[in-house]
């Protein structure tokens, strides 16, 4: 599946995910005004695809992923740096370039690739396994874009 991310990710802000047409695939929205940030990723029929949140504030900011209401995963911030829980998860290449893969267990499963100024390119599995891909790039990307 390939898929087109703005680069003027702002919370509360809606965006949308587009595919190589233009066509909307998901709409994105983060809240930054709940007590701990939310990012949402609905699909066409205004399901919660993915949902990101915050737990409860600490030393490094941890996010936990839910992908149709099951749990998916979490990742944390440290040092600027996107850090995954489950260690079978990495980013490799250049994350605050937003130019780097998505990686599990040694093997490429999708990648982001700035496309111009404004978009950011994205090459996952079609769903539902790209689901987990499409919101683990998602959340990235959204804290990259917004300074960790």
């Amino acid at each position: 599946m390939r898929l087109y991310q703005s680069r003027r990710f702002v919370w509360n802000a809606p965006a949308a995910i587009t595919d190589a047409r233009g066509q909307v695939r998901f709409r994105l929205l983060g809240d930054a005004f709940a007590p701990t940030r939310r990012l949402y990723l609905r699909d066409l029929a205004g399901r919660e695809a993915a949902f990101l949140r915050q737990t409860l504030p600490s030393l490094f900011p941890r996010y936990e992923l839910e992908i149709y209401g099951r749990p998916a995963g979490a990742l944390c911030v440290r040092d600027h740096e996107i850090i995954f829980q489950d260690s079978a998860w990495q980013l490799t290449g250049s994350p605050e370039a937003l130019h780097y893969d998505l990686v599990r267990d040694g093997e490429t499963v999708a990648i982001c690739r700035p496309q111009d100024e404004d978009l950011l390119f994205l090459e996952l599995p079609d769903p539902p396994e790209g689901l987990t891909a499409l919101g683990l790039l998602t959340a990235a990307n959204c804290l990259i874009l917004s300074g960790l």
